[in-house]
């Protein structure tokens, strides 16, 4: 089956906008923790990540 590049070029857009949201979400779904050893690992700062997300039109 093919499918011509003002087809499927729609379905790339939507796949990379879906990546993105989901890269985002576990970002600031992410809390700090604490693993093996006591290896801390930090939660990113909501607000420094939202202006960073603002100042590159996100």
């Amino acid at each position: 089956m093919f499918l011509p590049d003002e087809q499927i070029e729609p379905i790339f857009t939507e796949t990379v906008c879906a990546t993105d949201e989901a890269i985002i979400n576990a970002v600031v779904a992410n809390a700090s923790m604490t693993g093996r050893e006591g290896h801390v690992v930090l939660s990113l700062p909501h607000e420094e990540l939202k202006q960073v997300m603002r100042r590159n039109d996100r």
